[in-house]
């Protein structure tokens, strides 16, 4: 059987970087949602479970990967619709680095947001629900239901999200560092036996505006749940590499 895969792509943790290189092993027909589909769909292509699951239907004999910003629990849908064989990556980040990536990216690429701070771009509740609180701890904890449709999906955290999010990633066949990419790209070629080409980012944004200690506080506390994830993780991804599990 075949194997397909599902890349759990966390905003701002390099996903961009990744999938360019992962145009190097698979056809464009072969990675959904397709360019095409992103270009014609956006953002929603990338957002909609309901949008994905019509993708899979009226392609999924062609489809080997599947990513977007897709929570874990989307493996559920994948499984029933290509088949039980389905391996999963992802790649995570400081959650401090992550989230004022996530607001550098936001003010520049929108228009109506190119003269806000980036505390007033943080302060928008849409973005902080949806994008921001605890979104790696959110990715990886939220259920499958039915009504799922995007991650944008406002939730309020407790600890039993953070050990489902910990469970979750354990069951990940490789698991990457955005400080460590060129070593997380290295341990998908060697576990899946793949061909990425050379590592390189794309879609990087400049640190072009300074930040107060203030609001590095507040992303802290705001996004504790996130910080332990990632510290698990870390040390998660060391326990692998010394059994040699990934490498």
């Amino acid at each position: 059987m075949t194997s397909r895969y599902f890349f759990v792509h966390c905003q701002k943790t390099a996903g961009t970087s990744l999938m360019a290189q992962l145009s190097h092993q698979f056809k464009p027909g072969e990675i959904c949602p397709s360019e095409t589909l992103k270009k014609q769909d956006a953002p929603m292509a990338i957002l909609s479970l309901k949008r994905l699951e019509t993708y899979l239907d009226n392609g999924g004999e062609n489809i080997r990967v599947v990513s977007g910003h897709f929570p874990y629990c989307t493996r559920e849908m994948l499984a029933k619709k290509l088949g039980p064989k389905i391996r999963t990556f992802t790649i995570l980040r400081d959650p401090v680095e992550r989230t004022l990536s996530f607001l550098r990216h936001t003010k520049k690429l929108t228009p109506e947001l190119r003269d806000a701070s980036l505390r007033e771009i943080y302060d928008d509740k849409i973005r902080f629900h949806g994008l921001i609180h605890n979104h790696m701890v959110k990715m990886f904890a939220l259920p499958y239901s039915a009504e799922l449709d995007t991650i944008m999906t406002h939730i309020d955290f407790t600890e039993a999200h953070l050990e489902l999010a910990k469970f979750n990633l354990r069951r990940v066949n490789v698991v990457g560092l955005q400080e460590n990419y060129g070593r997380f790209c290295k341990a998908l070629e060697s576990k899946f036996d793949w061909d990425l080409g050379t590592a390189k980012f794309v879609n990087e944004t400049k640190k072009t505006q300074s930040v107060s200690p203030q609001l590095i506080k507040r992303i802290q506390a705001d996004n504790a749940l996130d910080m332990r994830f990632y510290n698990f993780a870390k040390r998660h991804v060391e326990q692998r590499q010394a059994k040699g599990q990934q490498i």
